[in-house]
């Protein structure tokens, strides 16, 4: 077949990708959920264009269950196609009746694309399933190694390390809405263990963490200059610390966020020794 056509006396040379999406008849060929997922991640653009080929013979071949719109050489798949076969919906490149070369491969609520040899993708794979996308090192089709992760609903994105699908190792968390940053140790898809969290609000903290929390020794600093150093529990001063406030400071104890128990305060080179309770002086030394 041609790769060239005529319009008003001029001459278009068509790629292979673009020639056959012009041909595709998706309303009538495929079942709805392929149809939702174009719509909702569009049609694929291959990195390469793939130039017509005279040798190749268009071939238009469905049964029930089965669908190929591309190109055959010696009676084998060969260039640019689309295959719907067993509930799996590819586009991309064949060479020998394989899938291979740059593709995409669309099944129920997953997409994967990347660089295929022998019907498996080998190099350059990013998979969307449901509202997450991974691309990096994978271990089959789970990451494992070096990756990223981003959550398409919530807008967060994770960049770091992975065992078998796990948030495991150094990793850096980002909230793409709300510009909040975490950058420190991951542990079982949770904060834990040291690192820097940087508010939306200016605020940063960098100390310990567990289970996502603010928890153990750590720093943390307002935007106005006040800071926190010293112990955390659940997100809140608990335990023993040092909160440095407008013109003044408090060392010793708090519980729940609050002065609280035994402490020293600094106010304008005065210095009050006592207990508060719920950040109120109860009881003042002499």
């Amino acid at each position: 077949m041609s790769s060239v056509s005529q319009s008003e006396g001029e001459t278009e040379v068509i790629d292979q990708p673009t020639y056959i999406y012009r041909k595709l008849k998706m309303d009538e060929d495929f079942p709805n959920w392929v149809k939702e997922m174009f719509q909702r991640h569009g049609a694929y653009n291959s990195p390469e264009k793939l130039p017509q080929n005279f040798d190749l013979e268009e071939i238009e071949d469905k049964s029930q269950d089965y669908f190929f719109l591309g190109f055959n050489l010696n009676e084998q798949k060969h260039g640019y196609g689309v295959l719907m076969q067993d509930n799996k919906f590819y586009e991309g490149g064949f060479e020998s009746d394989n899938k291979k070369g740059w593709g995409r491969q669309l099944e129920p609520n997953l997409l994967m694309e990347g660089k295929w040899e022998n019907n498996q993708i080998v190099s350059d794979k990013i998979i969307i399933k449901g509202n997450f996308k991974f691309f990096g090192q994978f271990s089959g089709n789970t990451l494992h190694g070096r990756g990223t992760m981003i959550d398409l609903e919530k807008e967060e994105q994770y960049e770091g390390n992975f065992e078998l699908g796990i948030m495991n190792g150094k990793g850096t968390i980002k909230n793409l809405k709300y510009d909040a940053v975490y950058n420190g140790d991951i542990r079982n898809n949770q904060m834990e263990g040291k690192g820097i969290f940087r508010f939306t609000d200016g605020m940063e903290y960098e100390g310990e963490f567990l289970q996502n929390q603010l928890n153990g020794k750590g720093y943390l600093v307002y935007p106005n200059g006040m800071y926190y150093k010293g112990d955390f529990f659940q997100n809140k001063m608990h335990g023993m610390g040092i909160l440095k406030e407008v013109n003044q400071i408090y060392e010793g104890e708090f519980r729940n966020g609050l002065k609280h128990g035994y402490g020293k305060m600094s106010v304008n080179n005065i210095e009050i020794v006592g207990i508060w309770d719920e950040d109120k002086l109860s009881e003042e030394f002499e």
